[in-house]
């Protein structure tokens, strides 16, 4: 993160908003499957205020509640909710409010996942596998079983509808007049001054030319937003440079 802000600080930084969870809600609603899923989609909605509520009952950052909001889309099958909150859960205090919300939360994500494989069977074939037996556990002359890792291909799926996402992002960007200077993962970094608004790309007009572009989904929650990278504090210079020193001629 330090050397990402060194090299590119004077750019513009382009983020899909809650990429993966709003691919996910639209899917559903394409489907006309949302309504099935209550706690799922207002938790899309209403993403921040839910994840200012998990981070203040844990002391927590909102980047910790964040995880536990994406951790049941990748898990093992067979990963309990109460399992899955204890292990995010770590050495932070327990809350009767946050894991009673989040075993619905986990459950309906779980039936989610099983729907979207299962409408995207490519996804399966292409993910990772598994032993199903550890050797020691294996009768003699019994062949290994493998199985399919769902939280492997959840996110082998998640991952390619975001890089199309982003792929029309950056075209709608240079369309505009920008120059993509990098990009990773669910957002990009555009050249810019960041200490102005001079040159500042428009969020919800590049947002609004990536849903209309996009074939291979409707687009509903789709959104971009756009913030000056963030700086990095200065660090102190060394004394002296004694690295030649310890050179043995």
């Amino acid at each position: 993160r330090e050397v990402r802000a060194l090299l590119y600080a004077n750019d513009w930084d382009v983020d899909m908003k809650d990429a993966q969870r709003r691919i996910i809600h639209d899917w559903l609603r394409n489907q006309e499957k949302l309504l099935d899923f209550p706690v799922f989609a207002e938790s899309v909605v209403n993403r921040e205020e839910i994840r200012s509520d998990i981070a203040h009952r844990h002391g927590c950052s909102l980047d910790d509640a964040k995880k536990l909001m994406i951790k049941p889309w990748f898990s093992a099958g067979d990963y309990s909710a109460n399992a899955a909150y204890k292990s995010w859960r770590r050495k932070m205090r327990h809350d009767d409010t946050s894991c009673a919300w989040y075993i619905k939360y986990h459950e309906e994500s779980q039936r989610i996942r099983k729907l979207l494989l299962n409408a995207n069977t490519e996804f399966r074939k292409r993910a990772k596998t598994r032993r199903k037996f550890r050797e020691h556990d294996m009768c003699e002359g019994e062949e290994a079983q493998y199985e399919n890792n769902e939280g492997s291909a959840m996110a082998l799926l998640l991952q390619t509808w975001e890089w199309n996402l982003l792929q029309e992002t950056k075209r709608a960007l240079e369309n505009a007049g920008f120059r993509i200077n990098a990009s990773i993962h669910d957002g990009c970094h555009v050249l810019g001054q960041s200490n102005t608004t001079q040159g500042c790309p428009d969020a919800k007009y590049i947002s609004d030319k990536v849903r209309s572009s996009v074939t291979f989904m409707q687009l509903h929650m789709f959104e971009l937003e756009v913030k000056p990278f963030e700086k990095v504090p200065a660090l102190p210079l060394p004394q002296k440079w004694t690295g030649f020193e310890r050179v043995v001629m």
